[in-house]
């Protein structure tokens, strides 16, 4: 990506506590961008943000997108810690059900 093409954006990226959406997360805040972590887990997150660089610039916040309740809120804390949303990955995922494919 362009050096510059996320500098000073406010990004958020779900289910960045670890994986792809983490690895995402990093290389936003390696190239700028002011970056909201999200998981279910908060141990997971505080540790992700504690290895974003530079520290102090970044937040996270939790909530279960399996569950109606954590859309709702990870959308009014998404409304009211950041003025604008600039960037947003969508990495989260959930299993749901699982079942023998035999």
């Amino acid at each position: 990506m362009a050096s510059d093409l996320v500098a000073h954006r406010d990004c958020l990226v779900t289910g960045s506590s670890r994986g792809i959406g983490l690895g995402a997360a990093r290389a936003l805040a390696a190239h700028g961008a002011n970056v909201t972590l999200h998981g279910r887990d908060e141990e997971a997150l505080r540790l992700a943000l504690a290895g974003l660089h530079p520290p102090g610039r970044h937040q996270y916040m939790a909530a279960d997108l399996a569950e109606r309740g954590g859309v709702e809120r990870l959308t009014e804390e998404t409304c009211r810690r950041l003025a604008r949303l600039d960037v947003l990955i969508h990495s989260a995922g959930s299993l749901g059900p699982r079942f023998p494919l035999a």
